[in-house]
């Protein structure tokens, strides 16, 4: 969706998703080492991407940031989507960062300045995501940012649901 929510936090910046970073993203998204971390894999083209985005746009349950550096460089992104105001609930994912030429805790950086718009804006209780079990890469971000996996919920044979409510965030991050 069109949104104009944006946040700093230590030396990375979180802005609304244009097409211009569509457009990188897909690029990232489209490298081989990458597309093997999302359940649809194949290639993307600049149709499809652009596509996408027109869509992306219209959807009010969906928000999608450029992850920037300090100097303003383009990292990645990730998103918030499939909000849900009256449960107050959300997904987290689509987080990509460029890990050949950026490295120092981005991911996890941009995860947590994540969840604090989700939490601390959005007012959103609660938040899980999906993960493939042999993602060795976000995993461990992920609990390093307070989620625990949901044993009551395994998915199928590669992935896993990870859950994290607002107290324990609170309690974790404040």
């Amino acid at each position: 969706m069109e949104h104009n929510l944006t946040i700093t936090y230590e030396d990375i910046i979180l802005e609304p998703l244009t097409l211009e970073y569509a457009m990188k993203y897909k690029e990232l998204r489209n490298r081989e080492e990458n597309r093997k971390w999302f359940v649809y894999n194949k290639e993307i083209s600049d149709e499809q991407q652009k596509s996408w985005y027109a869509e992306y746009l219209c959807n009010k349950n969906d928000i999608m940031f450029a992850i920037l550096n300090s100097n303003k460089e383009f990292i990645g992104c990730n998103a918030i989507y499939n909000i849900n105001n009256e449960e107050r609930t959300a997904e987290y994912g689509r987080l990509l960062v460029d890990y050949n030429k950026y490295h120092g805790g981005y991911g996890y950086k941009a995860t947590m300045a994540t969840l604090k718009i989700a939490f601390d804006m959005l007012e959103v209780q609660e938040i899980r995501l999906e993960v493939f079990k042999n993602n060795m890469y976000a995993i461990p971000i992920y609990e390093k940012c307070g989620f625990v996996v949901n044993d009551k919920k395994l998915l199928d044979d590669d992935m896993i649901e990870m859950d994290l409510e607002v107290r324990k965030y609170n309690n974790e991050h404040k």
